[in-house]
């Protein structure tokens, strides 16, 4: 078979991935299990759909040397497209549960047992790993040590350090990272934009490829992002009753996964306007990234010491692993923002 053409992937970034997946492709030689893991919105969920389209597709199955794969167009690429492939088979957690339950697993499984309908190949694929309960976790080891004929399990977790260790052990790990700016600002070039647009999107999604596709798609989406980071450099200088009524507001009758979700893009925020307090306070050629509110973040700079916003950093990464942890998002909330 001709070597397959990646770059047709559209992937911005993660070159070593996509090459490490090419070579596996074109040698017809995988691991049982591989675990993608890394932050939201670096493009995991994307990698793995086109190694899944491919590795389903009768082009790429029968061996065919004069087509592109995936071709999108044989049976199994159009079932696939249809969320409907007879050998693909995705778990994902549920909407307002907190974990996967052994149940969803254990019928996941029972499924994965039955014979590959269409292709040669059976994908179990799971999405937010680090949300399998410590019982479906177990259950699911037998899976990956005892795969049944041609399966190939792929996990996708944000949190790698939520997963057992035995878990992450059996699989092949590839870690995603975050993608330069400038990769990012080439892909965008290629885009019908405004340079400024251009180059809020590359700087706005530090390095997070997924959130560059979704303010590309949705520039109304990058605007109401900017207002947010501004709400909170403004709430910074108010007083802190001010500051605990606006959380109060924003979390007011909020379910735990939405508490959980708004606490994250607080804190996310929060990184953001300290990182670059604390890279006007270097003198780092890099203090341009949140342009929108520099006059105020300079004024604020200059009124705060180094060593209080490395603190308030620290602060934000702890309290971002506790959240995960099922503690309150509303009170590490006010409690960062009573920290200010």
């Amino acid at each position: 078979m001709k070597e397959i053409d990646t770059n047709k992937w559209g992937i911005i970034g993660h070159d070593n991935i996509i090459s490490y997946l090419r070579v596996s492709l074109e040698s017809h030689k995988f691991a049982h299990a591989y675990l993608m893991a890394g932050p939201a919105h670096l493009g995991k969920k994307t990698v793995s759909g086109k190694f899944v389209q491919t590795l389903l597709c009768e082009k790429y199955i029968e061996d065919i040397s004069d087509d592109l794969v995936p071709c999108g167009a044989c049976q199994s690429c159009k079932h696939l497209n249809k969320g409907m492939h007879p050998d693909y088979y995705r778990l994902e957690l549920q909407e307002d549960k907190k974990n996967i339950s052994i149940e969803q697993v254990r019928d996941w499984q029972r499924q994965l047992q039955h014979k590959s309908f269409l292709t040669k190949y059976k994908i179990g694929l799971i999405v937010g790993a680090e949300h399998l309960s410590i019982e479906a976790a177990n259950a699911l080891l037998k899976t990956i040590e005892e795969p049944v004929g041609n399966t190939i399990i792929i996990l996708i977790t944000d949190d790698i350090n939520l997963l057992l260790p035995t878990i992450v052990s059996r699989s092949q790990v590839l870690k995603f990272s975050l993608v330069s700016d400038e990769t990012i600002y080439d892909y965008l070039q290629m885009r019908d934009l405004e340079h400024k647009s251009i180059r809020d999107i590359a700087k706005l999604s530090f390095g997070l490829p997924g959130r560059a596709i979704e303010y590309l798609n949705n520039i109304k989406l990058l605007e109401e992002n900017k207002a947010e980071v501004k709400e909170i450099v403004d709430l910074m200088s108010k007083p802190a009753h001010d500051r605990l009524a606006y959380l109060q507001k924003i979390f007011q009758k909020q379910d735990f996964i939405n508490s959980q979700r708004i606490a994250d893009d607080i804190m996310n925020n929060f990184l953001l306007i300290t990182r670059e307090l604390l890279l006007h306070k270097e003198n780092s050629d890099n203090w341009y990234r949140l342009g929108f509110v520099e006059e105020e973040l300079k004024t604020m700079a200059n009124n705060i010491d180094k060593d209080q916003i490395i603190s308030m950093i620290d602060k934000v990464y702890t309290w971002k692993d506790k959240v995960k942890q099922n503690a309150s998002p509303l009170l590490f909330t006010e409690d960062l923002f009573l920290s200010i």
